[in-house]
């Protein structure tokens, strides 16, 4: 059996009230015996959790088989191990991605041939709408004086707010 460095289980703290432990308490009304099972079935589910497989060998693992046959006619063990459905069910889940609603992977049609692009080609693209100027770089800063949408939003501001300094004072 593959042993996870980490392994645990989540417990429900309302595991109790589960129909299934609600018949294992009618069929097992001495709390001992009860109390017994229960510590069985957790030994078997740790013990699946721990191995990340339903399957896993009951008897050999809960060393008392006393209440193996209660808790496989109540519906939480089966003669292999834990239940699949309410193994997959209770395991600790990470959230749901949009990658997981995907049928399946896109395939990629357009991959290049050749693991590399070619020697004529250009390795970083030009992704500006911007077209290239002929004013040289001191007169072009940054995209605030380039663009005249947001020069006239930044000139709205500071005739507003000012230049976010005291301007009696001058800078500091």
């Amino acid at each position: 059996m593959r042993r996870q460095p980490v392994a645990f289980a989540l417990i429900d703290a309302a595991f109790l009230a589960d129909s299934k432990f609600r018949g294992l308490r009618r069929r097992l009304p001495e709390p001992r015996d009860f109390n017994s099972a229960v510590g069985a079935w957790l030994i078997v589910l740790t013990s699946a959790r721990r191995n990340g497989l339903p399957q896993v060998d009951a008897a050999d693992e809960a060393e008392d088989s006393t209440y193996l046959p209660d808790l496989i006619a109540v519906g939480l063990l089966t003669e292999e191990g834990i239940p699949e459905g309410p193994f997959k069910a209770w395991a600790p889940a990470r959230p749901k991605y949009p990658s997981d609603i995907a049928p399946v992977a896109p395939k990629v049609t357009t991959a290049p041939v050749a693991p590399f692009p070619p020697s004529n080609s250009v390795s970083t693209p030009f992704t500006s709408t911007l077209i290239p100027s002929s004013k040289g770089p001191r007169e072009l800063k940054n995209t605030v004086t380039r663009d005249p949408e947001l020069r006239a939003q930044r000139e709205a501001i500071v005739a507003r707010y000012g230049h976010g300094m005291d301007e009696t004072k001058g800078p500091a």
